[in-house]
């Protein structure tokens, strides 16, 4: 594909991978024109991406019995033909899920056009479903849809700068024996694109309460620094929107509290991070299962949301710097160079059928 359009936004979980792919891709093939689509209400209205970028509306699926679900068809349809004028100009789309994916891959099959996606979660959402009936070329980051789906497990496409700590710790090893006490360790804290206010709660709560051998980085999410209640402002507490070198977060950090969104997960695996985890409980439970390989290992403990606050945090703070956390035999860093050698290759043919 010479013409290639990425559906992807709603959340980084989504947009991360898609901005992956889409820049490894310009520099394999530099002539190749890259584009984004999205709804333009989340995420990716606010991050930077270097590529051209349209919108559509957002089409929400409904999970309730209200007009919203008789309207449902209507706004997907409305969608679709929006969607149908810039996939129209392409070879082909990638896309990762998300509100934007469903129109974006009912509009390439209309079209013919080739479809291509990747399923970052342990269980498929419904734009993914509904690209994969349509004949979509897939790849998944866990087994289990790899399995189901009867397609590879590439992994996660992580940004270049994730990859390069994960080979240098696998070249390197984890010096990293287990904690017994709370002296100099380093605490990172990620509750999503938005921000978490039960883990920022949860942090504000228990920081006055934390050894002062302790410190925290906190992203509590755009919007939330402001609500930074002044007892949680001591020594060794930061509190920040977001956090753009994640790379060097995540290297110092003997601790991540986080979400268990699949790109958290599957950066946490690739760089063998200790991290308490607090899976969402909503869309379809997929967090839940997202976190199932990193509590396996090791190197993770997983607390349902509506039991994660400050005394439980408190509690068992020292029981999570003491896991032994593991470095994959087999670390998944090939999702990014497959996608793109699979969007460059002109021997893969879509599977579109109708």
């Amino acid at each position: 594909m010479k013409r290639v359009l990425f559906a992807a936004g709603g959340t980084m979980g989504h947009l991360g991978p898609a901005i992956a792919v889409a820049t490894a891709l310009s520099k394999e093939s530099p002539t190749t024109r890259i584009s984004f689509i999205g709804t333009g209400s989340g995420v990716e209205s606010a991050v930077e991406i270097p590529f051209p970028r349209y919108r559509i509306i957002k089409v929400p699926l409904p999970r309730t019995l209200g007009i919203s679900l008789f309207l449902f068809p209507i706004r997907l349809a409305i969608a679709v033909i929006q969607a149908m004028r810039w996939v129209a100009r392409v070879d082909g789309v990638v896309g990762f899920g998300g509100y934007v994916a469903t129109p974006v891959y009912i509009a390439a099959w209309l079209l013919r056009r080739r479809i291509i996606l990747h399923e970052a979660n342990a269980l498929p959402g419904f734009a993914n479903r509904v690209g994969k009936a349509l004949g979509a070329e897939c790849f998944a980051n866990f087994e289990r849809v790899g399995s189901t789906w009867d397609c590879p497990v590439v992994g996660m496409p992580l940004r270049e700068e994730i990859i390069d700590l994960a080979k240098e710790l696998q070249q390197q090893g984890l010096n990293d024996p287990s904690r017994e006490s709370f002296e100099g360790k380093k605490v990172l804290v990620m509750g999503g694109s938005q921000g978490s206010i039960r883990i920022n709660e949860a942090i504000w709560s228990a920081v006055p309460r934390l050894d002062r051998g302790i410190t925290v980085l906190h992203a509590v999410g755009a919007g939330n620094v402001d609500r930074i209640p002044m007892e949680a402002k001591r020594d060794g507490y930061q509190g920040v929107a977001f956090i753009s070198e994640m790379a060097e977060a995540y290297r110092s950090a003997d601790l991540v509290i986080a979400r268990a969104g699949a790109v958290t997960c599957a950066e946490l695996l690739a760089l063998g991070k200790r991290a308490i985890l607090v899976p969402l409980g909503h869309g379809n439970g997929e967090q839940v299962l997202n976190a199932d390989e990193l509590v396996t290992s090791g190197n993770a403990i997983a607390i349902r949301d509506a039991k994660f606050d400050s005394g439980w945090l408190t509690e068992n703070l020292l029981r999570a710097l003491a896991l032994q956390p593991r470095l994959p035999s087999n670390p998944r860093l090939s999702a990014v160079e497959s996608m793109v050698r699979s969007i460059l290759s002109s021997s893969s043919q879509s599977r579109l059928t109708r």
